[in-house]
């Protein structure tokens, strides 16, 4: 399936196409990162997240879809916004 949004960005209309399965890699790779970043195990992101380790790492590995509640503990335990959890980088 393919996700598209439009953006409208100084006047112009921005259309990004994003495949799911994408999707779920980037967030996986940037949870990954930032949880590594901030110094913690998957054990110590679950726990305060309130996930179970296995789906934690699931998740990083691109293996199960996210929801939106899901995100945003994440996003708050490592402190970031939502959306960088969500952010393609460059490579």
């Amino acid at each position: 399936m393919i996700l598209s949004e439009a953006l409208l960005s100084g006047g112009h209309l921005t259309v990004c196409t994003v495949d799911q399965n994408d999707l779920r890699r980037v967030f996986g790779t940037n949870l990954r990162r930032l949880r590594e970043r901030r110094g913690f195990s998957q054990q110590d992101l679950a726990s305060r997240a309130g996930v179970n380790r296995t789906y934690l790492s699931r998740l990083e590995n691109s293996a199960n879809y996210v929801g939106l509640e899901i995100i945003g503990k994440m996003a708050s335990v490592l402190e970031v916004e939502p959306a960088d959890l969500l952010r393609q980088t460059p490579h």
